[in-house]
């Protein structure tokens, strides 16, 4: 990395520290503020060939490239690339992370993540009540229900791995009007699930306009201060603060 701020202070050409894939063109939800819903993919362009994408990450490893962040644009396991991604990225010995709604960590695909070596999983999951999950996704509540199975299976696979073999498993939260005041009963999911973290956010965030009231603020920051207390010691808790005003 000091070769990295070496040539960025001295303004040379570099390669990034962290580069995300966006390997996927097709999405089982949509989440009402996902931004590529504004996207139009099928004007993007064809999607990578394996042979591009394992040549892409040997030049990002040759080049300095630390990590590797698969993202998207829409579900990532929806396209057998990202699983490819991460078996190429580890031949490598870069690090990688990847984001998934969760509806498809069924056994088998846990199964080949903690043999690829992955290093961390984060699950977007913004409810844990079907029902309020319903309202949020506009889907079929049975869904919340296979996703916090498949959140608690995968958990309790990863705690029987060796402690090396272990991979960092979370979720990840968007706070909005819908389920601001439920941000304790999300800590808690995850700490009797074992999750190494939880990743909460305001939808607020990169926009201009105030979501939240003062009232509402201060209800978030009260949840805040208690899930800090109550569920820190155990559960990596990433309250992004600036994010909601």
């Amino acid at each position: 990395e000091g070769d990295f701020w070496e040539k960025v202070f001295t303004g040379q050409d570099c390669y990034p520290l962290v580069v995300e894939f966006h390997l996927s063109l097709k999405c089982n939800k949509r989440c009402p503020y996902c931004w590529s819903l504004s996207i139009d993919y099928d004007k993007s362009g064809e999607p990578l060939s394996e042979h591009k994408l394992e040549q892409l990450i040997d030049e990002f490893s040759d080049n300095g490239v630390k990590e590797i962040s698969i993202n998207g644009g829409k579900e990532p396991l929806m396209s057998s690339l990202s699983l490819k991604a991460v078996k190429f990225s580890k031949k490598r010995g870069l690090y990688v992370m990847l984001v998934t709604n969760g509806i498809l960590v069924n056994q088998e695909t846990q199964k080949e993540m903690i043999s690829l070596g992955i290093d961390k999983v984060r699950v977007s999951l913004d409810a844990i009540n079907p029902e309020m999950y319903k309202e949020i996704y506009k889907g079929n509540p049975e869904e919340c229900i296979r996703v916090m199975r498949n959140i608690s299976e995968f958990a309790a696979l990863n705690s029987a791995q060796p402690k090396e073999k272990r991979i960092k498993i979370g979720i990840g939260v968007v706070v909005h009007k819908k389920n601001y005041n439920h941000i304790i009963e999300m800590c808690e999911f995850a700490s009797k699930n074992w999750l190494d973290f939880i990743d909460i956010r305001g939808l607020t965030e990169g926009k201009v306009e105030k979501l939240f009231t003062d009232e509402e603020l201060a209800v978030i920051d009260r949840q805040r201060k208690e899930a800090q207390k109550g569920f820190g010691k155990n559960l990596q808790i990433d309250f992004r603060q600036e994010s909601f005003t």
